[in-house]
């Protein structure tokens, strides 16, 4: 197998690499694309686990994320509700 690299900049970079860690090219080649792969694969596992998340730990994230943005509470109440849209016969006004 081959892999002919004639960017001058990417050769630069690998060199270099090789020199710190003090192996070949090839072998600085492989542990810079097998660590690129490894954080590629955390990276959208995360995402991956965030789209499986239950219903209920949603609703929860949502919950929490309300209550730290309200700032006064709401004082209102569900018969106060109905009294604005029903009238005494229970009808909608």
């Amino acid at each position: 197998m081959s892999l002919n690299i004639k960017d001058e900049e990417i050769h630069g970079l690998v060199k270099e690499l090789a020199e710190l860690k003090g192996t070949t090219l090839t072998a600085a080649v492989k542990v810079a694309v097998k660590g690129e792969i490894e954080r590629e694969k955390a990276r959208q596992g995360k995402s991956q686990l965030q789209k499986r998340m239950k219903r209920s730990e949603v609703l929860q994230a949502f919950a929490r994320e309300f209550v730290s943005r309200v700032k006064e509470p709401i004082d209102i109440h569900s018969w106060d509700i109905d009294k604005l849209l029903y009238d005494e016969n229970g009808l909608p006004k």
